[in-house]
């Protein structure tokens, strides 16, 4: 392995933003390498990340797919010794000669599409077996791209030229580098199959898998809080097991990206204290077999069947059974995933993990005098939905009361069959807007009908719940006429 302790390469700057004046002013390209490869390392060891099914597609075993991520997660910043790049900060003494015309270099190009520049140049020179193979493309492609798109293999004006942004000296030291980098991750032993277009097809695949972990370990990479700025040089085997590993490890248990112990299986009463007795989608989620083989679950109901719960029974069975390790929520805006996050995260933390029960709200003692304008502000998770809802009498406390206008919990003098008189009497005296449509729990459909009547001034004269139909379908006839 090439004695890299007193050469040049400790000289490029990888990350120049100290959070403090007193220390060292720059972290060299080498160790901020390195420390990205120990983050997505951490990740691969805690499970965070599984590399075993990219393995069985290649045919490749374990630990040795696991070395070329480290390959190509330490070659993610490969454009960063490009001159055009350094002289981003011409302070620094890698570009101590930075007023001299002639080795002057344009930063036209970001530094992910310098990586891949360079990656073209040095491929047939670092170790990898068939460099030229498309496959190694996508590998290369998805790390130096950490920053949100593939790097360009066009400029404006033609092809790209690595004389365009590189000294023959940068050119020189990215090559060490990634020789270094072959043998501290002994590319040399790899035992390849011959690459087929499987295999190619199977790397482009999961590119997008390995773009994401780029940009996650080079988030945490670069966080001084855990990546010290280290200015003196080391031989890199020695930064990697001293310095990068252990820092590596500690950034991620810090991040809360470590994996949980999920609950056993529960019965849908265990994890929603407040469900009486399981809805029938519910129930079938709660029975439904878990084969061997993929699933796909399409949980529809009517409105107020419980389908929220019914899919994290599912979750739940699902993680306890192994067969999923978390949950992904896709709804349209981010109105409406706050209000589903503030639903679902206490029972995901306290039934599917099973940790200290959540208490949504307590001692929560407020007064908001007549014409005065009160904001009610906190960080999600913090209760302002819960505590409007118990306002509205949409959800009941465990203790205490809500006084509106002086009459606690309803209005007196109106009177719908169906509805309960807090919830009526709250929504004729308050004005409530939601992110997601307003769930009510009606005992009869009509109930819900007079409700929204009565809100909006209806209610007087009204002998029943049916004489509000007409005014209700009035409305959602123009509502279509108007919408197409």
């Amino acid at each position: 392995m090439p004695k890299l302790e007193q050469a040049e390469i400790f000289q490029y700057w990888g990350k120049a933003k100290p959070a403090s004046d007193t220390g060292a002013q720059f972290h060299p390209l080498p160790y901020h390498c390195l420390d990205v490869a120990a983050v997505a390392a951490a990740m691969v060891d805690n499970h965070i990340y599984d590399l075993r099914p990219l393995a069985k597609e290649l045919g490749i075993k374990a630990d040795e797919i696991k070395n070329l991520l480290l390959f190509f997660m330490a070659l993610h910043d490969l454009g960063k010794f490009a001159r055009a790049f350094q002289l981003l900060r011409p302070d620094l003494p890698i570009v101590s000669d930075a007023h001299n015309p002639k080795l002057f270099k344009p930063y036209s190009e970001r530094h992910d599409t310098l990586g891949w520049i360079a990656w073209i140049e040095l491929r047939g020179q670092c170790g990898i077996p068939n460099s030229d193979d498309s496959f190694w493309e996508h590998w290369i492609k998805s790390t130096v791209g950490h920053h949100g798109k593939p790097p360009k293999e066009y400029a404006a004006n033609g092809p790209l030229d690595i004389a365009d942004c590189f000294l023959p000296r940068d050119v020189a030291t990215a090559l060490q580098f990634t020789q270094v980098m072959a043998d501290l991750f002994q590319l040399d032993k790899l035992n390849l199959p011959k690459l087929t277009k499987g295999h190619r097809d199977a790397i482009k695949a999961y590119s997008w898998q390995l773009a994401g972990l780029a940009v996650i370990a080079d988030w945490l990479g670069s966080n001084q809080n855990f990546f010290k700025y280290h200015i003196a040089s080391m031989p890199l085997p020695e930064y990697w097991m001293q310095v990068a590993l252990p820092a590596a490890c500690y950034a991620v248990k810090k991040s809360g990206l470590l994996l949980n112990t999920p609950a056993p299986a529960l019965a849908p009463q265990s994890l929603f204290d407040y469900l009486k007795a399981p809805t029938p989608l519910q129930q079938y989620a709660h029975e439904v077999p878990l084969l061997e083989e993929p699933q796909l679950f399409l949980l529809e109901d009517v409105t107020g069947a419980g389908k929220t719960e019914a899919a994290l029974i599912l979750v739940n069975r699902l993680m306890a059974a192994g067969k999923a390790r978390g949950a992904y929520i896709a709804l349209p805006t981010m109105a409406t995933a706050n209000q589903m996050y503030e639903r679902v995260s206490k029972t995901y933390r306290s039934g599917v993990f099973r940790r200290k029960k959540f208490q949504a709200l307590s001692d929560v003692s407020l007064q908001v005098p007549k014409g005065q304008v009160f904001g009610l502000l906190g960080p999600n998770g913090a209760g302002k939905t819960t505590t409007v809802s118990m306002i509205c009498g949409l959800t009941s406390a465990d203790r205490g009361e809500v006084t509106l206008g002086g009459t606690i919990g309803h209005m007196v003098g109106v009177e719908l069959p169906g509805v309960e008189q807090g919830i009526l009497g709250s929504l004729m005296v308050l004005g409530v807007a939601t992110a997601l449509a307003l769930q009510v729990p009606f005992a009869v459909a009509l109930a819900g009908v007079a409700l929204f009547g009565a809100v909006h001034g209806l209610a007087h004269g009204a002998e029943s719940p049916a004489d509000f139909v007409p005014f209700a379908l009035g409305f959602i006839l123009a509502w279509c006429m108007l919408h197409g």
